[in-house]
């Protein structure tokens, strides 16, 4: 079973459902289903120890909402 894990991997990334890995795959949907879920598991499981390379940040503007805003408006209401 271990080496269609990598094949599980592929179907995920080709973004098949449960039911059609399981028929690629040859195995019990509910099979394909906890594999899934899985490999979602192990990112949750695993921490950045170091932060390396390099690391960038841009500025981004964003035009003043007054959604929701009664009172203050700096405009005639629409």
């Amino acid at each position: 079973m271990r080496g269609k894990w990598i094949d599980q991997a592929e179907a995920w990334r080709d973004a098949l459902t449960s039911h059609q890995a399981a028929q690629r795959l040859g195995v019990n949907p509910k099979t394909a289903f906890l594999w899934r879920h899985r490999f979602l598991a192990v990112p949750k499981t695993l921490q950045a120890q170091l932060l390396s390379g390099i690391a960038e940040a841009d500025e981004t503007f964003f035009l003043k909402s007054a959604k929701g805003q009664r009172k203050g408006l700096s405009r005639a209401p629409r």
